[in-house]
């Protein structure tokens, strides 16, 4: 489901249940492949391979309803707000719900223009804490 109607508690206990699997010692949101040709000539590029756990994410995302439709995201990433909340865990910590699925939006539409989008993400500690505020938002905390 991606629409762009207001996100309640059900689709934030959604979100907030993938972060037991994302904070998890040694889990790692997938890997990189580096297929072999055995064709000369024909060069093979590497690509990302999701876990199964990034996988039912990536779907939970669109069937929660964080993944905004009608969201220019391109144009939204160069904005003063985008680049507070990409880089500033503090700003993610304070983040409304909708800030949360402009963000979701933007990671998972990158992704496809852009292997190792999650890695990065998942690296820098930003899907973690969009789930860490998830959870927060949940719980009626603010």
């Amino acid at each position: 489901m991606t629409n762009d109607a207001p996100l309640g508690k059900s689709a934030l206990a959604g979100l907030a249940a993938f972060l037991p699997f994302f904070e998890a010692p040694g889990f790692e949101i997938g890997q990189w492949s580096e297929p072999k040709s055995s064709e000369p000539g024909l060069i093979v590029m590497p690509f990302f391979m999701l876990s199964s756990e990034d996988s039912a994410f990536h779907q939970a995302l669109y069937d929660l309803g964080w993944i905004r439709a009608n969201f220019n995201w391109g144009e939204w990433k160069q904005t003063p707000e985008a680049s507070r909340l990409l880089d500033d865990p503090a700003a993610v910590a304070n983040a409304a719900p909708d800030q949360l699925a402009k963000l979701l939006t933007t990671i998972a539409r990158g992704k496809r223009f852009c292997e190792g989008t999650l890695l990065g993400c998942h690296q820098s500690g930003l899907l973690v804490g969009i789930l860490r505020r998830a959870r927060t938002l949940c719980d009626g905390q603010h």
